[in-house]
């Protein structure tokens, strides 16, 4: 972004790394700042309903349309020590893991949109949305 804006342009080309100077593609201004901004609402409406969500009992849900709920639940024992990606729980159980609450010294945190190298820990909350049937086949694991 400081090339495009210290020189004004719109659009910076992507060429190949083995110095051939073959252009891949234009990666542009726009494009940037548009995925910046889903990225950011992304990040503030997970937060923001994480917190709502833990404010409730112990394993609350939220349903949003019909036949799907976002829920937070303990994972599995299985998941303890593996990351998201090595999980594939996306794949697997068609649900999306939205945050991560952990213990800490002076309380809980909450990571919003954890990466998928995140590694799921023993205490960790999943926060998780997906249709009832597949969260409840997560919920029964183990």
């Amino acid at each position: 972004m400081d090339k495009l804006r210290n020189h004004n342009y719109e659009g910076l080309p992507v060429v190949e790394s083995n110095g051939s100077g073959k252009i891949l593609g234009v990666v542009w201004r726009k494009d940037i700042l548009e995925a910046y901004h889903k990225e950011i609402e992304k990040r503030d409406i997970t937060s923001s309903l994480a917190s709502s969500i833990t404010m409730k009992e112990d394993e609350p849900q939220v349903h949003f349309m019909e036949g799907y709920s976002i829920n937070e639940i303990k994972p599995p024992k299985s998941f303890i020590g593996k990351s998201i990606r090595e999980l594939n729980i996306r794949a697997r159980y068609g649900v999306d893991v939205l945050s991560v609450k952990t213990k800490e010294k002076w309380g809980e945190k909450i990571k919003a949109i954890p990466s998928p190298d995140y590694v799921i820990k023993e205490g960790d909350t999943l926060i998780i949305a997906g249709e009832i049937k597949n969260i409840n086949v997560l919920r029964n694991l183990d």
